[in-house]
């Protein structure tokens, strides 16, 4: 499939989320040939900067990013793609000059689809979206019958009703089709094997149900810490962080009904039923189906309260509430500071073998099929476990990141929405991860500690029978 010729523009073109993602991922499908014929940037901000200065921006964000290694030949060709455009946010002016330098490129260069990526914080939208300018800009995108898209990343919302406010401020401009809301774990290769693993194949999907399978476990264990986060985790927490979103997706990708197609809309149907019937534990058995703790010395990094209560360690117990899955353990569970780095979908089948299914993300991407054989010899007997393993490529973790966030610009540029969230996803997420932050809220679950670089917070939760 042929991407359509696409401008990009990009709201808050000099900030954090453009120089660590958007301006590297671009750069890395320039690299491979990924790019549509033609394309092109627009980078928008209050900076008040040339043109000429914006790509020196673009440079040094490379040029910092990549080490040394950078071939300033592709560089140059990569530059000639950017242009700046000054916005005041709050004034109408900087719109309406965006707007008509678009239409002149139309009329000069041939009319190219628009596909608008608010790199700000969503506290901002209402300002941009006020604005006539802005609603212009969106109009004149329309190419081939294709709508004028928005990339917008999480978080969407801090509650439920948070996330209602910026849906309903996102449709003043935009319709459900445009919208591409970024969870860039779908993009991970290993969790996009898991659709064809389980619906291209007759391996295992007949006994994919509670009939078979004992518990799901979905766990991210990270060996770093907030680093220089500590303003802006400590407001949120491992649970809003990666609970909220990334697991629930990982959960929605093992447990989803077969689509009708592989198409975006059925696929993200699936996906929205299955989180529709998730159920966190109920408050009386918070205590004892939740568990939540925080790493020695996280209170003396540098702008994290020094009372806090954040958790950077959670496990949760849940269940989804459907024939299929009844009575099936469902187990989130994620740290920071963890003794070693693993992400990953363990499904276990039940007893007396207890076989495992796992997707792994981290320390390697490949799958695992746990299984009893015989032991090796022609005169040996009795049983042992083995495993299957399907490894995908060897990638360096930086360059996969980039690639996942290409993958995802890619997919906005085409039109397909099957690796982003629909709203009803969100609100399902929402829904599910609100009583357990209230909760939390009302200490019902007391927070724990644990030393960093330890697994004691695994062995704690572990150790409560109703857990398991």
């Amino acid at each position: 499939m042929q991407s359509p010729p696409t401008t990009l523009i990009i709201f808050g073109a000099t900030g954090d989320l453009t120089v660590r993602k958007i301006i590297p991922s671009l750069y890395f499908l320039f690299e491979n040939s990924r790019l549509p014929a033609n394309f092109s940037v627009i980078g928008v901000s209050r900076r008040d900067m040339s043109g000429n200065a914006f790509r020196d921006f673009v440079a040094g964000v490379l040029t910092n990013s990549s080490r040394g290694n950078l071939d300033y030949r592709s560089l140059d060709r990569f530059l000639d793609i950017f242009t700046y455009s000054k916005v005041e946010f709050q004034e109408e002016a900087g719109y309406q000059e965006l707007a008509r330098t678009l239409d002149m490129r139309d009329r000069s260069h041939g009319k190219t689809n628009r596909l608008l990526y608010m790199a700000v914080p969503p506290t901002i939208f209402p300002t941009i979206f006020a604005h006539s300018g802005f609603k212009k800009i969106i109009e004149g995108g329309s190419v081939g019958g294709l709508l004028a898209r928005v990339i917008v990343e999480k978080p969407f919302g801090e509650d439920a009703a948070s996330a209602q406010s910026l849906e309903q401020l996102l449709s003043t401009c935009f319709t459900e089709d445009q919208i591409y809301r970024v969870d860039h774990y779908l993009a991970k290769d290993i969790l996009q094997q898991i659709v064809d693993f389980r619906f291209a194949n007759n391996l295992f999907e007949e006994s994919w149900d509670k009939d078979a399978i004992e518990s799901v476990h979905i766990r991210l264990w990270e060996t770093l810490g907030i680093e220089k986060r500590g303003n802006f985790y400590d407001k949120i927490g491992t649970f809003k962080d990666v609970g909220q979103n990334h697991m629930l997706e990982m959960l929605a990708l093992a447990t989803m009904d077969a689509p009708k197609s592989f198409d975006a809309q059925d696929l993200r149907a699936e996906r929205i039923k299955v989180l529709q019937k998730l159920r966190p534990p109920q408050e009386k058995d918070m205590a004892t189906h939740a568990f939540r703790a925080q790493h020695e010395g996280y209170r003396s990094i540098e702008g994290v309260d020094p009372n806090s209560t954040t958790e950077t360690y959670f496990a949760v117990r849940a269940e989804i509430d459907s024939p299929r899955w009844s009575g099936v353990s469902i187990f989130l569970e994620s740290g920071k500071r963890m003794h070693e780095a693993r992400k990953e979908i363990i499904v276990t089948f039940k007893k007396p073998f207890q076989n495992t299914i796992t997707f792994r993300i981290e320390p390697r991407e490949e799958m695992i099929i746990e299984f009893m054989s015989k032991k090796r010899g022609i005169f040996e007997e009795g049983r042992k476990k083995r495993e299957f393993r399907f490894s995908l490529h060897e990638m360096d973790a930086g360059k996969q990141y980039l690639a996942e966030y290409g993958k995802m610009i890619i997919e906005a540029i085409e039109g397909d929405q099957k690796l982003f969230l629909n709203k009803e996803e969100v609100a399902a997420a929402w829904h599910f991860t609100d009583p357990i932050i209230n909760a939390w809220k009302k200490n019902l679950v007391p927070l724990a500690s644990y030393v960093p670089g330890s697994d004691e917070a695994i062995h704690s939760f572990t150790q409560n029978p109703n857990m398991l």
